[in-house]
Formats: structure tokens, C-alpha cells, sequence
């Protein structure tokens, strides 16, 4: 099974995914097989991380510590990063990040980078929308929680 880091966006990450809810999306997108995260059949999300900030130059630090810490095989430039082109160098950063690590990068998560460019935000309207708490109670093995900064 191969284990999935994912890079959002770091303005989004503090202000509001433009998806579905928070971050919910990438998830939804693995869980439902769909995207570029869902195309990933024996995936398994074990990082979530945003960008050190614009305009990405550190990114590569970043890719080394979920290297080190979450032993990522495969990472994943959140579809937030594409959306509306809003970071126009995020296709230059995933090519860095292959070079630099040999590790195969997916351009966006729930909608291809070359979808997302056309669009503002995502919507979904989903019967049975889960509570924070029960999308909490359904991740919870996941680590990167732990370490999200809270407020």
C-alpha cells in the first residue's frame, strides 16, 4: 500500500479550504476512487502538510521531513494549489520535488491540475454531510492530526 503525502495550499490551510468543508475533499477523493488521488488504488493518506509558503522555495525541505517522519512513497499537490491558478508555480514544485526525491507527485487530489485552473472553488452537495467530530472519529489513525496547530 503505498503511502500518500499531501501539500495544500498554505494560504487555504489557514483561511478555508475552497473545497467541500476543510480539507475533506482529498479525502472523498481516495475514499470514492475518483481524481488524481482516487486513480492511486492502494493509496493511504498519512501526511497532510501545507506549503511553507509562497513562492515554495522551501517546499523541497518539506517533501524531506514527511520523507523522514511519515515515510511518504507518493506525494500529492493538493487540487487547492491549482484552483484558479492560484499558485503558478506549483507543476515547477512537484517536478522539483520528483527530481529531488525520485518519488512520483500527483497533480491534485480530488480534481487534476488542468481542471482545477478553471475553477474558484468546488462544491458538493452530500446527503449525510459528517459532523467534524465524526470526520474526526473516521481519521483518527491518522498522525498528522496530531500536529496541526490549533486556533
Amino acid at each position: 500500500m503505498a503511502r500518500v503525502g499531501i501539500i495544500a495550499c498554505r494560504h487555504y490551510w489557514y483561511h478555508g479550504c475552497p473545497g467541500f468543508q476543510s480539507h475533506i475533499l482529498c479525502f472523498l477523493a481516495q475514499l470514492e476512487q475518483k481524481g488524481p488521488l482516487g486513480r492511486l488504488r492502494k493509496g493511504r493518506i498519512v501526511s497532510l502538510r501545507p506549503c511553507p509558503g509562497c513562492p515554495g522555495d522551501r517546499i523541497t525541505e518539506l517533501a524531506a521531513d514527511m520523507l523522514a517522519q511519515d515515510n511518504v512513497q507518493v506525494f500529492a499537490l493538493a487540487s487547492c494549489l491549482f484552483l484558479a491558478s492560484h499558485c503558478p508555480e506549483a507543476v515547477q514544485l512537484g517536478k522539483k520535488i520528483e527530481a529531488a526525491f525520485g518519488r512520483p507527485v500527483l497533480m491534485g487530489t480530488y480534481i487534476a491540475a488542468d481542471k482545477a485552473v478553471g475553477c474558484r472553488s468546488v462544491r458538493r452537495a452530500l446527503p449525510g454531510i459528517p459532523s467534524v467530530p465524526e470526520c474526526l472519529r473516521q481519521l483518527g489513525n491518522l498522525s498528522y492530526w496530531c500536529s496541526l496547530p490549533s486556533g
